[in-house]
């Protein structure tokens, strides 16, 4: 299999070709093995299709497709003769776009950006229109200002990102940057000395690429590690015993149906054609269904549909390990093959557990790449390979089948389908996560939207409903709402991750915390030297990890919010001096004191040791960090030295406790009720017994 490339140069020239020559331009094609080229897609046609463009096997159809059957405000479609000039126009850019390197960035576009750019280019044929506007060359610098003062309103009434409204205004601005090669282009620049970012009122550093993302709050996200671990623990194995009996069901409705299609072909006439892949699979899943009753009755299942969820259940809690553990996009935990999972002896002669699959920053240009994951992603692994291997085999099948069909000239539409369907299952060939048609389990792409589909109905099986101790993690606090479940997407997983190591930096976890422990400043600046190491996870995790301190920081800089520890009162000294800071907001200022120092939790203080410190010994003393001047206890560790008071006030009543023991854990009670009322806690000394000795 070989995709096909557009003849790029063309596009240079496109404006001296008449619209009827246009129209048999490829757009996209398809190579056979055999050297027999079909044309997916070409100029003339009301549907561009570049799926053999997109490689991640996660894209829906609707990705790589440009439907120009597009209603404008009149009622009528862009392919309505009425609007052929307009129609015309477009093509031609969107074709120019495609042929022709960028102007600044001299690469050529990818297909998912080109899509896309179809998206925006949408809502201005529509205003456009309402306008009065018939074609782009009378849209002048006036009426351009009117688009942006459309759009800045439609962002606010409907309540859009800035980021929105300012690709909705770059594709006015393209319009004009490539008018040398189009007949119908802008004739002046749409707004001199502006850009899209002033024109909606913003500049990068005003936070163009901030993130918008919801975090998991940290509570939902352990639930939900936690749940999804204890189903492929408890469920996986069962789920799978049966799942192999089913195949050997549907493989055997698979036999019996190809032989009926076969039979009933043989006794049509000859100019009549064998049943196409669609009646197959119809016919498959109608025996699927009659012989799944007696074999639901002996397994005591529900419907098909129930069973069919469960399935996607364990696929989903699958996904979920190798998402929260990996900090992997859905495209590439969706390029996972099996067998995926290996280890290898790290610098520190430790044994490291990676994933290894491709990421796709560049569509264009996929990359191999691999992340370092806990050994726990191995069984989630290795349960999704059991899944899979049945789909793998349906999927050579008829693979093999495709290619073996004799090419027909006379059914053109025949061949595209064939040729569509041929890169799909080569996308999907081995993957470790993929979705199935109906009873006939017909293999297809696990796309985006299946995905996050899959997500919701996860967070309702696990009863996934945000509480009022998640608010304060929660961005959108009108549309996340306490009683209400959680919105799981696959695009939360990454950012999430980042943050949920970064605060396994800094000693800020409790559960799933050991699970972490390969998340090291060294671990991560050694491996960001390794070109298959995903350096932008990295440098989300640092980035993370960053904010997370400042945030500390600010917390204890601002305000009156006591501290302890031996560095507290120095903290407490400086933030009352009265000296003139020149930062502009609490964070600013915690940044840059805190610029080149480290915290480091150790669950009941923050460490501040630039050295060796201690050496660590105050992991697991507690009271050494009371008086150590690299240490400062904060608010947040009110309630761990409340457990520590509290389990020696216990321990002093163990009967075989000695004198050592017992006088280790006074001190610990002292100092844990000093810590307390250094924090602002109201707590009376406990009254320790008098020995019979009179100590």
């Amino acid at each position: 299999m070989s995709h096909v490339q557009p003849i790029r140069p063309l596009g240079a020239l496109i404006h001296l070709l008449n619209a009827g020559d246009r129209q048999f331009l490829s757009i996209a094609g398809f190579q056979f093995e055999d050297g027999h080229y079909v044309s997916i897609s070409s100029y003339g046609d009301s549907t561009w299709n570049f799926t053999s463009y997109l490689q991640r096997s996660n894209a829906s159809k609707n990705a790589a497709l440009i439907d120009f059957d597009y209603t404008l405000p009149d009622g009528t479609s862009l392919l309505h003769p009425h609007h052929v000039s307009l129609l015309e126009s477009v093509k031609a850019y969107l074709y120019v776009r495609w042929v022709q390197r960028g102007q600044a960035s001299k690469i050529f576009i990818s297909a998912a950006t080109l899509v896309g750019e179809w998206s925006t280019i949408k809502p201005l044929l529509s205003w456009m229109t309402e306008n009065g506007i018939t074609c782009f060359k009378n849209m002048s610098p006036v009426q351009c200002m009117r688009y942006v003062l459309h759009i800045k309103d439609k962002v606010a009434r409907e309540g859009l990102s800035t980021r929105t409204g300012a690709k909705s205004l770059d594709i006015v601005y393209k319009f004009f940057e490539f008018r040398d090669f189009l007949e119908d282009a802008l004739p002046e620049h749409p707004w001199p000395e502006q850009s899209s970012l002033l024109l909606m009122g913003m500049s990068r550093r005003q936070g163009y690429r901030d993130a918008t993302t919801e975090i998991i709050p940290r509570r939902l996200y352990i639930k939900l590690g936690k749940s999804s671990l204890d189903f492929i623990e408890q469920r996986a194995e069962e789920i799978l015993v049966i799942f192999d009996e089913f195949m050997s069901l549907r493989n055997k409705a698979g036999q019996s149906a190809r032989h009926y299609l076969d039979l009933r072909f043989n006794h049509k006439l000859k100019n009549q054609k064998p049943a196409d892949y669609d009646q197959t699979q119809k016919e498959i899943s109608d025996r699927v269904r009659t012989l799944f009753e007696p074999f639901r009755k002996k397994h005591k299942l529900g419907s098909i549909k129930q069973y069919f969820s469960e399935l996607t259940l364990l696929r989903s809690c699958c996904y979920v390990v190798c998402a929260q553990f990996s900090g992997m996009r859905d495209s590439e935990l969706c390029s996972l093959k099996t067998g995926s999972f290996y280890r290898s002896l790290g610098f520190d002669n430790e044994e490291y557990c990676w994933l290894s699959g491709t990421t796709f920053k560049l569509e264009a240009d996929p990359k191999p790449a691999r992340w370092m994951v806990p050994e726990i992603v191995e069984n989630a692994v290795k349960i999704a390979a059991r899944l899979a291997a049945p789909l793998n085999d349906l999927l050579e099948i008829e693979l093999h089948h495709l290619k073996g069909l004799p090419r027909d000239d006379a059914t053109p539409d025949a061949n595209r389908a064939r040729a569509i369907r041929i890169i799909e299952l080569s996308k999907l060939r081995n993957n470790l996560f993929a979705d199935w048609l109906g009873p006939a389990m017909g293999p297809r792409s696990l796309d985006n939207g299946t995905s996050n589909s899959s997500m919701k109905a996860l967070v309702q099986h696990f009863e996934l409903v945000v509480e009022q101790e998640d608010l304060d993690e929660i961005r959108d606090r009108k549309r996340i709402r306490p009683g209400e479940l959680w919105p799981l997407a696959t695009h939360q997983f990454r950012r999430s991750f980042a943050i949920f190591v970064a605060r396994n930096m800094l000693g800020d976890v409790r559960y799933l915390r050991h699970h972490f422990k390969h998340w090291s400043i060294d671990m991560t600046l050694y491996y960001a030297s390794d070109p298959l190491f995903d350096d932008s996870l990295l440098e989300s995790t640092l980035t993370a990890r960053d904010q997370l301190q400042a945030t500390v920081f600010s917390n204890w800089l601002s305000g009156d919010q006591p501290l302890a520890g031996g560095r507290g009162p120095h903290i407490i000294q400086f933030r009352q001096r009265g000296s003139v800071k020149t930062a502009k907001d609490p964070i600013a200022l915690a940044k840059s004191v805190g610029d080149g120092v480290f915290i480091r939790g150790t669950g009941h203080s923050w460490c501040l040791a630039t050295a060796s410190g201690c050496g660590g010994e105050g992991l697991y003393d507690a009271i050494r960090c009371v008086r150590c001047s690299e240490s400062v206890i904060d608010q947040s560790h009110i309630g761990i030295w409340s457990e520590i008071r509290k389990q020696q006030i216990e321990a002093l009543d163990w009967p075989d406790m000695g004198v050592p023991a017992k006088e280790r854990a006074k001190a610990h009670i002292r100092e844990a009720e000093d810590v307390l009322e250094n924090l602002g806690q109201t707590i009376a000394p406990h009254q320790f017994e008098r020995s019979i000795d009179g100590d």
